[in-house]
């Protein structure tokens, strides 16, 4: 989808840098050279160092938004993975208290929109059969309670990605102030 979305930017006239993150934009080096556990396997269970890894990651995204306002005013940055996966995925929340979760997704940088993308579980699953149905089930309701934040939307994938990207390209326009009039 970000792809699209950055093919739908470009044709605007805007400079667009698209990162594919599985959870930080990763400016600041790892944290360890061993592999992540599947996502349906929980971490073990060690609050402090799981609280410590989520504000790593956090100060990672504040790299990238300081970078990201050295860029001209028509520079965007579409990331297709953010940090409210933390809140979502057991494999990122499964060790860290929900407070402290809570705390530190507020003081994370707050995105221009955030596009939440779904569809139903059983589609998802006859498409990707990465997570159970239930699985699916769970963190899509985890992700659409984001919708009660002022600046989220979303987008069911009942149409052709085409559209979708050009329906949250839309979106991001109505929703960014700092962007020239011209490309609103």
């Amino acid at each position: 989808m970000a792809e699209h979305i950055k093919n739908i930017a470009i044709s605007s006239g805007l400079q667009i840098e698209t990162l594919h993150a599985t959870s930080r934009p990763g400016l600041l080096p790892k944290l360890t050279g061993k592999k992540i556990p599947k996502r349906i396997k929980p971490l073990p269970f060690k609050p402090v160092v799981h609280s410590l890894r989520m504000l790593y990651h956090i100060l990672d995204y504040w790299i990238l938004w300081i970078r990201a306002k050295r860029c001209s005013k028509n520079s965007v940055i579409i990331l297709d993975r953010y940090i409210y996966d933390y809140a979502v995925e057991p494999r990122n929340t499964s060790a860290t208290p929900e407070y402290v979760r809570a705390l530190l997704l507020k003081i994370a940088p707050r995105p221009t929109l955030l596009g939440i993308i779904w569809d139903d579980p059983k589609k998802i699953h006859a498409r990707k059969a990465e997570l159970t149905v239930e699985q699916l089930s769970i963190e899509i309701n985890g992700y659409l309670k984001f919708t009660n934040l002022p600046y989220a939307i979303a987008y069911q994938t009942n149409t052709s990605p085409e559209s979708l990207a050009r329906q949250i390209f839309m979106d991001f326009l109505k929703a960014n102030s700092s962007l020239p009039e011209s490309l609103k």
